[in-house]
């Protein structure tokens, strides 16, 4: 049994039997066929309607035998499935799907099944070159809709993209602090969206404009974020935005480092382009992130003169 085939219906929403899991050798497929499997056997999902790619480790010709089988409410009741008898055979080469032949008479089914399968025949990937940070953030868009989202074949699909991004960048180290900000960044968004949602996007409701406010700002937050995690990795392609730079400059001339000031710095680096601070020892605490900048009390003129809209600001 070719692992590449139990991966597509496992990719594409199928609950998966194999009638021998020793088929399967490549663990990580593996691992995702017992966690499908103890969906599969978990009564509150066998009520959902659902599709059953069942595999044998019959062979016959080139490739194994392929059963499918649907689930409903109906079926599960009497204790009897809608069985297809006959099948065509998936191919260890070309990992071929065809159209399926059914014992059943239930023609909502065959033309449900049938469809499903013709466009899994149809589905493609396309690898193209991005930013960086456009990885971080897709990842934690989708580590989000997993806290967010309770329907198991949505999982099921979110899992999957997860899977084939990370195989995509396995050579890339995550930092997870920038990971963390970003995904918290992208929470506020998705809040605020849902927010806005919820009043069906009325511009006349007092709280749409607030709402479309806060987006902004954290879409900005978002761009800045993705410029830290750009720049960090020496990302080869890098996102750009045509507004004017927004600066800062902490006026704290005693300024204690201490935990809560560094994140109180880093977090207000995702509300400026620049944050400038004064201090006179190189701890290289923020070495990571180019958009906060130590300058000493002699710089501070120069810093005012060169940037003319500079906020400043005490902590």
């Amino acid at each position: 049994m070719n692992d590449d085939v139990i991966s597509l219906f496992l990719d594409n929403g199928f609950y998966v039997k194999v009638t021998n899991p020793e088929m399967i050798k490549d663990e990580n497929v593996l691992q995702r066929y017992a966690n499908n499997n103890k969906e599969l056997i978990s009564s509150s999902k066998l009520y959902e309607n659902a599709i059953v790619a069942e595999f044998s480790d019959i062979v016959i010709g080139m490739s194994s035998g392929l059963f499918i089988t649907t689930i409903t409410k109906e079926s599960l009741v009497s204790s009897k499935f809608i069985v297809i008898s006959d099948y065509d055979h998936i191919f260890h080469d070309k990992v071929k799907i065809t159209t399926v032949k059914f014992s059943s008479h239930n023609e909502s089914v065959v033309s449900q099944i049938n469809q499903y399968l013709s466009n899994l025949t149809n589905k493609i990937n396309i690898h193209i070159s991005v930013p960086v940070a456009d990885v971080y953030d897709k990842l934690t868009i989708l580590d989000i809709k997993t806290e967010k989202i309770n329907d198991t074949s949505k999982l099921a699909s979110i899992q999957s993209e997860i899977t084939a991004l990370k195989k995509d960048t396995a050579h890339l180290t995550i930092n997870i602090d920038f990971y963390n900000r970003l995904k918290y960044i992208n929470s506020n968004l998705f809040n605020l969206l849902d927010q806005m949602y919820l009043i069906k996007h009325d511009v006349s409701n007092p709280e749409y404009p607030v709402l479309s406010n806060k987006s902004f700002i954290e879409n900005d937050r978002r761009f800045r974020m993705k410029r830290k995690i750009n720049m960090f990795h020496k990302s080869e392609i890098q996102e750009v935005k045509s507004y004017a730079a927004k600066c800062c400059i902490i006026t704290n001339k005693d300024l204690v480092l201490d935990s809560k000031t560094i994140d109180n710095i880093q977090d207000m680096s995702t509300y400026y382009d620049k944050v400038f601070y004064i201090g006179t020892i190189n701890n290289n605490l923020f070495d990571n992130d180019e958009s906060i900048v130590r300058i000493s009390d002699e710089e501070v003129e120069g810093i005012v003169i060169s940037y003319k809209d500079l906020i400043k600001i005490e902590i």
